[in-house]
């Protein structure tokens, strides 16, 4: 079942939604986490950073124009992170401050594990 992200525009993800065991589990709402898993492979990411190889990978996804809700609060934008064994996650940020910060604090983190590595 694919569903693409707009297909959730005004809609509340909030329930919770289980995926079962695999690439989703962990995430409170499987089709939304779904939904983000497709829009990112059809590079609807603002930014990204890293490698799942090492550091992990994340992306930065803009929700803001779509009127996605989490239990009834809006959700300006997630965070979305695959690691090295393919798990797919994301947190969502009901305001584009705290979205920011978080994002440039993952950005931050990177610089420094990937400057390490440069030793």
């Amino acid at each position: 079942m694919d569903i693409r992200l707009e297909e959730l525009k005004g809609k509340d993800v909030g329930v919770r939604e289980s995926c079962g065991l695999g690439k989703f589990e962990g995430n409170h709402n499987c089709t939304f986490a779904k939904a983000l898993y497709d829009a990112v492979l059809e590079g609807g990411t603002d930014d990204e950073v890293g490698d799942v190889q090492d550091f992990g990978w994340y992306g930065k996804v803009d929700l803001g124009d779509l009127n996605i809700k989490e239990s009834g609060n809006p959700v300006a934008g997630a965070i979305v992170h695959e690691d090295s064994s393919g798990f797919f996650t994301y947190s969502t940020y009901p305001r584009k401050d705290e979205f920011e910060q978080d994002w440039n604090e993952i950005i931050a983190e990177a610089q420094e594990y990937y400057d390490e590595g440069d030793d």
